[in-house]
């Protein structure tokens, strides 16, 4: 940790735009700062655009230093469609956080500014003293007016006053990714996550509350590495770019920080990071669909009764009545043990052929079980099939009943085979009750697990995925799972402590040979849940690259994956590519930013940036190369450029508060 930190002279800090790009990482930081209480203001709660609710905030809040980094921006093209709202937006939220933290007596405001306020042709590099010298280049003018606006009213303030607020100049920001043999749990599943697409629903992690949302999967990239982290324990395998961010616990709470950031502690013998485990809702809610209907099972040979919600499956005598609409509870308990110790047995089944649904006419249901060894379960399954009104049979080795109406239902959602059985997929539904969810768990533990309820075993790959699924949205841990030399899959839970961890002798660095890297971003930008061989945890989140919002480097980015992958044989890229940018990794920003909010005090703006001119026409080849784009660059001239070059001069920075 810096040593600025220790002496961090504020406690109650209110950050501004703390869930977008930049103010993650700040939020971050600021967790490792010793007594720091950080308030995230969201845009549902608090319009910063209205007045009433910039003085709500504040109320609320009561910070002694402000970190305004909220703004509404986008790319050229966004800019283009929105000046009006982005002059009007961005000066009201600065204007009236200003007034209303002089009011309140806030200590410090720190303000955010941007590179698109230099004037269109200053000088190269920029100097802090040129920005008034011009007007903005004409596609960000709005925006880059109504941001410096603030350096403005900090400066006035400060005069007139002794109002503490001072400004700051970052140039263009960018930040980060998993290895190919990831998996990513959606709303369908356990996926790999490159065949994870733009729009599938993915379970994500809350930072705020710790509780799993779904959001949609905004943009995928990939990208090639020559070395990966490897982070390995009981219940956790990640195998990771430098720069992916790993969510983690320590001394003050939850961050995120680089892989990077573990290369010196990686093969130590001491220190290890606990990785972050979800809540769910408890007690679990007691609410129950009101039946559970099998009418689409029904095929056009069943003879129906509808006003007796009842099927035969012939007209023959000796065919009995089935419900095809049941009481919730018992029939899921049905679902536990029939997937667990169930089996469909036909005479051609005996011989070992293969039947599709259609060939089972005579089908029997078995639910196997011993009376002897095993009373209490034996007893149960008795009072669920009891329960579900069917008339069966039983011997001392198992329950069995008929019905073509059950066959159908389990060859669609659950499989014949024990090597082909599976949950069906409605229980995995955001509006199933969690209390039939423990339901099935209990019976499938009952009939598959061991007594003390530490390990499930099923010889089946896909129900070992569907229980690991399970486990998660019950908010159990899964550690170990290991396949036997049977082929059995051996599924470990932990009982009492929850969050999985790795110690630093178990991370690694691995050298690799430009291997493919994948990654994923979602509509909130959330924690994924993901994993290799089978140990899923809460990992970390990339870049924003939305063609409308996103910056240049992501832009590039998804552009160029996108053209590869529809085998495109071109792409199209704004401007002429003769211009510049300067490029500032978005953690550095974020350490710039509190070291500013620390130690400097002066009216003066300060520029944020490495010093590094870098050429459009360069970073397009370098990104298409990096991602295996091999097509046409094509230029569109008509396209504007934005602001011809753009390189800063940092030697403030560095002298004001040691940034370098």
């Amino acid at each position: 940790m810096d040593t600025w930190t220790n002496n961090f002279p504020y406690r109650r800090v209110t950050v501004t735009g703390g869930a977008g790009f930049l103010g993650r990482y700040v939020v971050e930081r600021l967790k490792d700062v010793p007594g720091v209480e950080v308030f995230v203001p969201r845009s549902r709660d608090y319009n910063l655009v209205e007045n009433d609710n910039v003085k709500r905030l504040l109320d609320d809040a009561r910070p002694d230093l402000v970190i305004h980094l909220a703004a509404v921006v986008g790319g050229i093209g966004h800019n283009q469609k929105n000046p009006g709202r982005f002059l009007y937006e961005n000066l009201m939220m600065g204007t009236q956080l200003i007034e209303q933290s002089r009011l309140r007596g806030v200590r410090k405001f720190l303000a955010l500014g941007t590179v698109c306020a230099y004037p269109k042709f200053t000088p190269v590099p920029f100097k802090e003293d040129d920005i008034w010298n011009g007007y903005p280049e004409e596609t960000n003018a709005p925006y880059g007016l109504a941001k410096k606006m603030m350096l403005a009213q900090v400066q006035a303030y400060r005069e007139q006053y002794d109002f503490n607020g001072i400004f700051l100049l970052p140039a263009n920001l960018y930040g980060p990714c998993f290895s190919g043999d990831t998996e990513v749990l959606t709303v369908e599943g356990i996926r790999n996550i490159k065949d994870v697409k733009v729009g599938d629903l993915v379970y994500t992690l809350n930072p705020d509350t710790h509780r799993y949302e779904i959001s949609a999967v905004t943009a995928t990239q990939r990208t090639v590495t020559k070395e990966f982290f490897c982070f390995k324990g009981t219940g956790v395998d990640f195998k990771v770019t430098p720069d992916h961010k790993m969510y983690y616990k320590t001394s003050t709470g939850f961050v995120k920080r680089e892989a990077e950031h573990f290369r010196d502690r990686a093969g130590k013998q001491y220190g290890q990071i606990v990785l972050a485990h979800h809540h769910v809702e408890t007690p679990l809610r007691v609410f129950y669909p009101t039946h559970i209907s099998l009418e689409p099972y029904i095929d056009s040979s069943h003879v129906v009764y509808r006003e007796e919600s009842r099927v035969r499956d012939h007209r023959h005598s000796h065919s009995k009545k089935v419900p095809f609409v049941f009481e919730p509870r018992p029939f899921i308990d049905f679902l536990g043990w029939y997937i667990a110790e169930g089996s469909v047995a036909t005479h051609q089944f005996s011989k070992g052929g293969r039947q599709s649904v259609a060939d089972l006419p005579s089908g029997q249901i078995r639910i196997a079980q011993r009376r002897q060894q095993n009373q209490d379960n034996y007893e149960r399954i008795e009072e669920t099939l009891s329960r579900l009104l069917v008339s069966y049979g039983k011997d001392d080795y198992s329950f069995y009943f008929k019905s073509r109406l059950f066959i159908n239902f389990i060859g669609e959602e659950v499989g014949f085979g024990s090597r082909q059985k599976r949950i069906p997929k409605f229980v995995f539904g955001p509006g199933f009750p969690q209390e039939l969810r423990q339901a099935l768990f209990d019976s499938l533990m009952a009939g598959d697990g061991n007594k003390d309820g530490r390990r499930f075993t099923t010889s089946s790959t896909g129900l070992k995925d569907d229980f690991i699924w399970l486990c998660f949205l019950l908010g159990k841990k899964v550690g170990r799972v290991r396949r036997t030399e049977e082929g059995c899959w051996r599924i470990h839970l932990r009982q009492s402590r929850l969050n999985n961890t790795v110690k630093y002798r178990d991370i690694t660095v691995e050298p690799a040979e430009n291997e493919e890297a994948y990654c994923i971003s979602t509509e909130r930008n959330h924690i994924i849940f993901a994993g290799r061989n089978n140990k899923l945890n809460w990992i970390g989140q990339c870049d924003n690259f939305d063609l409308e919002t996103s910056h240049v480097i992501p832009a590039l980015i998804r552009k160029c994956v996108a053209a590869r992958r529809a085998g495109a044989t071109s792409i199209e890229a704004w401007g002429t590519g003769d211009v510049s940018r300067e490029f500032l990794y978005v953690e550095d920003c974020a350490d710039a930013v509190l070291r500013a909010a620390a130690l400097y005090d002066e009216p003066l703006p300060v520029n944020l940036g490495n010093g590094r001119e870098v050429f459009i026409n360069d970073l397009v080849v370098t990104i298409a190369r990096m991602t295996g784009f091999r097509g046409e660059i094509r230029w569109q001239p008509a396209k504007p450029n934005g602001q011809p070059k753009r390189q800063l001069d940092i030697t403030r920075a560095r002298e004001k508060f040691g940034f370098v």
